[in-house]
């Protein structure tokens, strides 16, 4: 993708007067795949690999075709998304329709040819039936679209696409909204997908994330939002060392597995950013973020009644210069069971100041004397 999407964070945190900046970059290269029943492949950099496909070339070799161009975006045929496809506009800006215009410079850029030559000769012997490809010509143009009809999964064109990124170097996978119930993890391995950072598999409907998910150490990014996930196996995340942001947030999670968010070997040279905002989570066992030190985890809009002192201290503690919960909008109890946090302003500082369900203070406004009885 040519236009570079940076989320600057600045957070500061408790322990140490410290700050961290946290970047979700979305580089160059990139695939999104959203509706089942539409996709869109754009070619966004130079390249001379115009080639008519005919015959009996079906759409297995045209994705092959694609990936074998510098670099392409796959994208959804709908409203025009700014925040993932301004790139269309303001880098390939006017392509002319005219087929026998290659390629148009605007200052030291040179466009994408016009790709209408990619797309097979219409007719059920071209190998797409059901599917049907057009161009997309006008102010966005270099754009070539293959409609299929709701009957035909998506599924199967995902997965080609993963298999054949070895043509070349992508660093962004999307496929953002789409009808996924299971994911094939071994596919965005480090083995399958060496320089993958950033997974985005976000409002699909998977269920589940398996034991040992996510093995790749290049992952940066993870987007697990909105999906149906109602279990989060041990060590899911285990393999993900470099990780700055795990996004499991809208889901429908209730109780943490033990050592869900294990990450024996995580880099603490940024702080990890896990968010699990709007589940209905009611249980953290103790060991569920494993030895993780240096994060950020969201728990707001949970079910959440009371925060166990052996889950948060020893990450607070062993932390090297920043740790932070959010926890507004869970049922918490401000009794005996957050005294811990009551009573020591460093350790307050770790938290937001979440609601109380009992009362009607929030947690900064708490003195020790309120919890009459607690120790």
């Amino acid at each position: 993708m040519m236009i570079l999407l940076v989320i600057t964070h600045l957070i500061t945190g408790c322990l140490l007067t410290s700050t961290s900046t946290s970047a979700s970059v979305v580089p160059n290269n990139t695939i999104k795949v959203a509706d089942n029943d539409h996709l869109q492949y754009a070619n966004t950099e130079n390249t001379s690999s115009n080639k008519n496909v005919t015959g009996d070339e079906n759409l297995h070799e045209l994705s092959e075709i694609f990936l074998r161009i510098p670099a392409t975006s796959v994208r959804r045929n709908s409203t025009f998304d700014p925040t993932v496809d301004l790139f269309i506009a303001t880098t390939i800006n006017s392509i002319n329709s005219d087929t026998r215009t290659t390629e148009q410079n605007v200052g030291q850029m040179t466009l994408p040819p016009n790709v209408t030559g990619l797309c097979p000769e219409p007719g059920p012997e071209n190998g797409l039936d059901p599917c049907k490809c057009t161009n997309n010509g006008g102010p966005q143009g270099g754009t070539i679209n293959i409609d299929c009809p709701p009957e035909v999964s998506s599924q199967a064109i995902l997965e080609d696409i993963i298999r054949r990124t070895t043509f070349f170097t992508f660093d962004v996978y999307r496929f953002p909204d789409n009808v996924i119930t299971y994911f094939h993890f071994d596919s965005v391995s480090y083995a399958e997908a060496p320089y993958l950072e950033f997974l985005d598999l976000s409002g699909n409907g998977i269920e589940f994330i398996p034991q040992d998910a996510f093995t790749n150490p290049s992952l940066l990014t993870v987007h697990l939002a909105r999906n149906i996930i109602y279990t989060l196996s041990q060590n899911s995340f285990s393999g993900l060392i470099n990780a700055k942001l795990i996004d499991v947030s809208n889901n429908r999670l209730s109780d943490l597995q033990g050592n869900a968010f294990n990450i024996p070997n995580h880099q603490t040279s940024s702080v990890l950013q896990i968010n699990l905002f709007n589940n209905s989570i009611r249980y953290i066992p103790t060991n569920a973020f494993g030895e993780l030190i240096d994060v950020h985890v969201n728990l707001s809009f949970n079910q959440l009644m009371m925060l166990d002192v052996n889950v948060f201290q020893p990450i607070i503690v062993n932390s090297n210069y920043f740790a932070f919960f959010q926890a507004d909008g869970n049922p918490i109890l401000c009794d005996c069971n957050i005294f811990w946090i009551v009573i020591d302003p460093r350790i307050m500082e770790c938290f937001d100041n979440f609601h109380c369900a009992n009362r009607p203070e929030t947690l900064y406004q708490l003195m020790p004397e309120d919890l009459p009885g607690c120790s």
